[in-house]
């Protein structure tokens, strides 16, 4: 088993059904794969980033099977589906078909080919373009076509026989770019050491890519790398020549940090020459690889831990790029070969065994562990948990994934799929894709044959794929599943809790393949929507949360359905009585005109005898008035004159020096208007060039700032502001509910400094301000220059008012409100010092002194 992790972000994607061949700007592209290494790439591989941002967000691949696909091949289409989900942010469904549904080969971007069966890959068979006549059974071949359908360039994967296509299908899909494993060494690399070993030995090579792979279902490893080299006509002898030395050095242990790879046995080097190939060389592995020498327990701890293990080196790190027979810890084995890719040097070269070693592909694996860890040791196996969910959650960390690393973001699979026959399981492809596309981490092969489990039990919560799966049969002997009741055609998804033991299992079937493929489809298109996938679309959830409301009774239908039951409960006590009239009051979610017409038909039908029926129906959550009052708030501005002119303008003779300082809580228009029209009325009453400053009342020291130091501010250079601001500490020897902040006078200068900044281009950080305690004014400002003078200083401080904060509930805390004032001075002397309180302040007087009462009188009438 392979882990993969996704090292981008995680990306939520809807999938469409469209066409089954790509459409847009993907559609008849002709794409060059120059080899294997580049088949995930996003400029020309598989998958595709058609907006530019760095991520693959569509899949340029169709994976194609036989028309008359075996089961080895539908789980090769599956696996290597689950990969192309897992590799892009979006995606197009379906991307596996039959050879027979291609109606346009030529339009595939990147056509990957299926299984021995398959007519287009016997096409190929027929004109030369791959040989499989040395394919032995258990071996699998993958390799790079040209144009293989008159289109882009493509992949085969083919077998000596249907497990020999298994076997290569889980290297495409659980370890390409690399040779083997998670941390195995990277195509490129052989590319790579394979040019720069030639240009040692004189010749003038370049790389065409790793055409081919070689693979065993019954060993550990690649049997052989098939690489191409471009040379010039007159080196290839010599090029061959020395592949052929580099083979014989590594029989006698030399050279081992070149084409020497624990899991490849041999590497085969293609000369080539003005595009005719001049012949081949082959070098084998020093040894046989570790894992043959020291054969592992695969998948300690029985099936169970096979959906998500964690991927961490039993033993360590890998070796790094060179360390030929084991040699991880030499400091020649730490760098990569001069020349290979920065990501190169993070995979082990070495062979592990020796200097004599034949090196076929290691022993002791098995088909079903084809894609297994590269190096030795193993992983770290993490239980995946049986989980009870339903089809709403199926998608997420409740369901099939997991969350390894506890930041809700699903990195891991924790399901299998479970493939009865061919026929009806092709919609496995679909479903794997779709998980592949959901998660951040996937471990891979994912599709398992249902007639090789041998112990149900230990899968961990899988989708059974197919009417004649053997373990939907079993479930439906139990009696945990029907299917019987399915027209042709029609397919059901059943979620089954405690299918085999604890975990859960999905049921995905049909009444025949066409049935199943259309349920497959919906789990993998639809699910969690109910159909449109559209965002903000009715979903499996609201299902869930109407049919809860109903049966609660939380809804307009629930209601009416109980009322109706009412209402004939009553009809009944009423049988054979005369009844001259019935009126009906229904409370529903909201009045509804229509059931009331509808309920008085269905009683005056229930009783013929009956008089006048009168049916209402009310909304429980209508408003119903309880009290209703009409207030007058006299209108501050209003007391404002009434004490200027009694306290102030009296006292005002000739040449008298006034300063008259309000706030009030008005808009800086109309206090405008007010400053304006006082200033008049002084200057009309003998008052000499008068003081006058009508200030808000609400954010006093905001305002403040704004309104007043930055005009006074403009042009004395300020480069920085301090502020001291007195802290408001509350009297805790007195026991209140709660007690306000010590910075409530800072919080009521935001966003002072941000109008600092544009106005006066001070920067905020600049800006500074600090609590001070025991200060005679709330704020205290000093601005200084460049040269840290000081330019301007000022001081303020709102007006305030304690008040309680509840008065229906005194005790409960008091508070501190800003209100508003008036203060003049006439010829020295105070005029007038007196609080005008506010209109929020008015209004708040009436709704504490008469409203909450009323209201809090009401609630106790209520609820007792």
């Amino acid at each position: 088993m392979k882990r993969l992790i996704r090292h981008s972000s995680l990306v939520a994607a809807v999938c469409v059904l469209s066409a089954d061949l790509p459409s847009g700007p993907l559609a008849g592209q002709r794409v060059e794969l120059r080899g294997l290494a580049s088949l995930y790439d996003v400029a020309a591989g598989a998958v595709r980033d058609t907006n530019g941002d760095g991520l693959a967000d569509a899949v340029a691949a169709r994976v194609i099977v036989p028309a008359d696909p075996t089961i080895e091949d539908v789980q090769a289409a599956a696996n290597i589906a689950g990969r192309l989900g897992f590799e892009t942010m979006a995606l197009t469904l379906p991307i596996v078909l039959k050879a027979s549904d291609v109606a346009q080969p030529a339009s595939v971007t990147v056509p990957i080919l299926i299984g021995r069966g398959n007519a287009f890959t016997k096409t190929l068979i027929d004109h030369g373009v791959i040989d499989v006549k040395e394919l032995k059974p258990g071996q699998g071949l993958v390799a790079v076509v040209t144009s293989p359908l008159g289109g882009g360039d493509g992949i085969v994967v083919i077998g000596g026989d249907d497990e020999g296509t298994l076997a290569g299908a889980n290297e495409l899909a659980a370890n390409l770019p690399r040779l083997w494993g998670a941390t195995g060494a990277r195509i490129a690399q052989v590319e790579t050491q394979a040019v720069k070993y030639l240009k040692t030995t004189g010749v003038a090579a370049s790389a065409r890519g790793v055409s081919k792979m070689l693979v065993d279902s019954d060993r550990r490893g690649i049997a052989t790398v098939t690489m191409r080299v471009d040379v010039p006509a007159a080196d290839t002898t010599k090029a061959m020549h020395a592949i052929e030395q580099l083979d014989a050095a590594h029989r006698r242990g030399l050279d081992p940090d070149t084409l020497n790879y624990t899991n490849a046995a041999s590497t085969e080097v293609e000369v080539w020459s003005g595009g005719t190939k001049a012949g081949t060389a082959k070098v084998r592995r020093s040894g046989l690889n570790a894992r043959t020498l020291t054969p592992p327990i695969d998948e300690e701890g029985g099936r169970g831990g096979r959906g998500g293990p964690l991927a961490l080196g039993a033993g360590g790190p890998a070796p790094p790029a060179g360390a030929g027979r084991g040699a991880a810890g030499s400091p020649q084995a730490a760098s990569a070969p001069a020349g290979a890719p920065a990501d190169a040097s993070d995979t082990g070269a070495g062979g592990a065994g020796g200097a004599g070693g034949a090196g076929g592909a290691g022993e002791a694996g098995t088909a079903g562990e084809a894609a297994g860890g590269g190096g030795p040791g193993g992983i770290v196996q993490i239980p995946i948990p049986p989980k009870t969910f339903d089809l709403a959650r199926a998608y997420s960390i409740d369901g099939w994934f997991g969350d390894s690393y506890v930041d809700l973001i699903p990195d891991r699979l924790e399901t299998a799929i479970i493939v009865g026959d061919a026929k009806d399981s092709l919609g496995a492809a679909h479903i794997a894709t779709r998980l592949g596309l959901e998660t951040t981490g996937v471990t891979l092969p994912l599709a398992r044959n249902a007639r090789k489990i041998t112990n149900p039990a230990a899968e961990p919560n899988p989708i059974l794929v197919g009417r004649s799966n053997d373990l939907v049969q079993q479930l439906v002997k139990l009696g945990k599943v029907r299917l019987d009741d399915l027209k042709p055609g029609e397919g059901a998804i059943q979620i089954v809790q405690k299918a085999f033991g604890p975990a859960t299992a999905t049921v995905v079937a049909g009444a025949d393949p066409a049935g199943t493929d259309v349920a497959s489809m919906y789990l993998a298109r639809r699910v969690p929507y109910l159909w449109d996938v559209t965002r903000g679309s009715f979903g499996l959830d609201d299902v869930i949360t109407q049919a809860g409301d109903f049966l609660s009774v939380k809804t307009g239908g629930s209601q009416a359905s109980l009322a109706i039951r009412e209402v004939d409960d009553v009809l009944k006590t009423l049988d054979g009585k005369t009844i001259e009239s019935f009126d009906a009051k229904v409370y529903l979610e909201e009045t509804n005109p229509g059931f009331d017409t509808w309920l008085a038909a269905r009683i005056k039908d229930r009783m013929k005898s009956i008089g006048a029926v009168t049916t209402s129906s009310q909304g429980i959550t209508d408003p119903v008035t309880v009290f209703e009052d009409k207030i007058d708030i006299p209108w501050e501005v209003d007391e404002f004159w009434a004490k200027f002119k009694s306290d102030v303008l009296p006292k005002v003779k000739a040449s008298s020096t006034v300063e008259l300082e309000t706030r009030l809580s008005e808009s800086p228009q109309v206090r405008k208007g007010i400053a304006d029209q006082v200033r008049e009325e002084l200057i009309q009453a003998g008052a000499k060039a008068p003081r006058v400053r009508v200030l808000s009342a609400y954010k006093q020291g905001f305002l403040w700032l704004t309104e007043v130091v930055i005009p006074e501010l403009k042009g004395k250079g300020a480069k920085s502001v301090n502020i001291k601001i007195a802290s408001n500490n509350p009297d805790l020897t007195k026991k209140y509910r709660f007690y306000e902040v010590p910075s409530r006078w800072l919080h009521e200068l935001y966003p002072a400094d941000e109008f600092f900044e544009r106005q006066l281009g001070i920067a905020k950080t600049a800006f500074g301000m600090e609590l001070v305690d025991d200060a005679k004014d709330i704020y205290s400002l000093e601005a200084l220059n460049a040269a840290g003078q000081v330019v301007y200083k000022a001081t303020f401080s709102p007006k305030i008012a304690e008040r309680e904060y509840l008065e229906k509930f005194p005790g409960w805390s008091r508070v501190k409100v800003t209100t508003g004032w008036i203060s003049a001075t006439v010829d020295g002397q105070s005029a007038i010092d007196a609080r005008i309180e506010t209109d929020p302040e008015r209004f708040w007087d009436v709704y504490q002194g008469k409203t909450l009462p009323k209201i809090y009188d009401n609630v106790m009438k209520i609820t007792g």
